[in-house]
């Protein structure tokens, strides 16, 4: 059996809504609580939120969660999962803190995800110091008990080990979930922003660019996208977040260009090889890669032809343009993507947003521009303010009509 505890979030709804999601979709449930009362996701909720807001200072690390994931030579069965998680988890001092067991059967073998809260009820953080350590020693320490064998955290499986928030329609605290998918995608490693688009958009998340209505600068909004790829949320702005996206983004891009990549890129080519040798065309291959937790990104011209790739590994956080992966390889997708193409730049596999799989729309349009950052409304209204010199203040530099059209244009970044 292998017990891990898995990387903090800064906010409880984030490490919930991920087991809610599985819970909506069938393939989870509450198995157990303690110091709750009730195992009902909504007082669940309120009693994580209740605590959430007693810290006494903003933490960095609040959520707990623990997965646990018994193997089929293993004694121990579900009936004495509920003992065992309480023994681990007052050893590691979370005995008198709310905490609920999670039973997932979304892969082929059941697990259970334990989250509980690292504020008590004094509104202190609860020391986690070798935390992980700790827990090996308490997971070692209970084998003969319950009848397993302890195994290492290297051997979960890779689908155990990816977890992101993605967005949901229908969630209630719209800009708190688009927030929690902002922070995800911004510890991805990449290198441009089209790609943390990407990134962001597998999140479930749309994200756009434009001139603020107030000043010069540059805003960005998002938009929640339901499973087929379509806005299904108003827009809601970078001020609206607790954080500020843009210096987060500019930061992030500069601290991924000095990261060293070589372990990632070698096992997705890997990965990419195994998919394209055992597909027959772009669907299949988005299947196989899924599958691996990997989204491939077409970017095509007008006329539909496929002119470059981005790979999201979901398993590194890693995202890549098909070349940096490997040239070779890269050549035999876009061939494999060259298939009958359809008007607007749409392949042969994708109409109205929906791939053939019923999954979330990972193509994307490309006319030959970079994208540099800042929308071509700006760029203009930027140039001709240079030109304008010591012009008067407020003049219309631009023709009325065109300067309309501009105003009104946003682009996907």
């Amino acid at each position: 059996m292998i017990v891990e505890i898995h990387q903090s979030s800064p906010s409880m709804a984030r490490t919930l809504r991920y087991n809610e999601d599985k819970v909506r979709s069938g393939v989870a449930s509450v198995l157990c609580t303690a110091n709750i009362g009730s195992d009902d996701l909504d007082v669940v909720n309120r009693v994580f939120e209740q605590r959430e807001r007693e810290a006494i200072r903003e933490l960095e690390h609040v959520s707990f969660q623990m997965s646990v994931n018994p193997s089929e030579s293993d004694r121990i069965d579900e009936s004495r999962i509920p003992a065992f998680v309480e023994e681990v988890m007052e050893e590691l001092g979370y005995g008198s803190q709310p905490w609920v067991v999670f039973r997932h059967s979304d892969i082929e073998r059941v697990h259970y995800h334990v989250v509980s809260i690292r504020v008590d009820g004094d509104g202190r953080k609860i020391r986690d110091y070798y935390e992980k350590r700790q827990c090996d020693r308490i997971v070692q320490s209970l084998e003969g008990k319950y009848g397993y064998v302890k195994g290492r955290a290297e051997e979960t499986t890779e689908r155990e080990r990816t977890t992101m928030p993605v967005f949901s329609e229908g969630c209630g605290d719209v800009v708190r979930s688009i927030g929690d998918c902002v922070q995800d995608s911004l510890s991805y490693r990449f290198t441009t922003e089209r790609q943390f688009a990407e990134i962001l958009r597998c999140h479930g998340v749309r994200v756009q660019e434009g001139l603020g209505t107030r000043d010069l600068s540059v805003h960005l909004s998002f938009q929640g996208l339901d499973r087929e790829g379509r806005p299904c949320t108003g827009s809601v702005s970078d001020a609206r977040l607790s954080f500020d996206v843009r210096e987060a983004l500019d930061r992030r891009l500069e601290e991924c260009r000095m990261t060293d990549t070589s372990q990632s890129r070698s096992e997705l080519r890997q990965a990419l090889s195994e998919a394209l040798s055992a597909s027959s065309d772009i669907p299949s291959l988005r299947a196989a890669l899924r599958g691996k937790h990997i989204d491939l990104v077409i970017y095509t011209d007008r006329e539909g032809k496929p002119r470059g790739t981005t790979l999201i590994d979901h398993r590194s956080k890693c995202a890549f343009k098909g070349s940096e992966v490997s040239r070779s390889l890269s050549g035999a997708l876009l061939s494999l993507s060259s298939g009958p193409s359809l008007p607007g730049g749409a392949s042969s596999d994708d109409r109205d947003g929906r791939t053939s799989d019923g999954d979330r729309h990972t193509e994307s349009k490309d006319d030959g521009r970079t994208n540099s950052g800042i929308t071509e409304a700006l760029s203009t209204l930027l140039a001709g303010m240079s030109a304008g010199g010591s012009g008067q203040k407020g003049k219309n530099l631009e023709d009325p009509m065109a300067k309309k059209k501009k105003k009104k244009r946003q682009r996907i970044l």
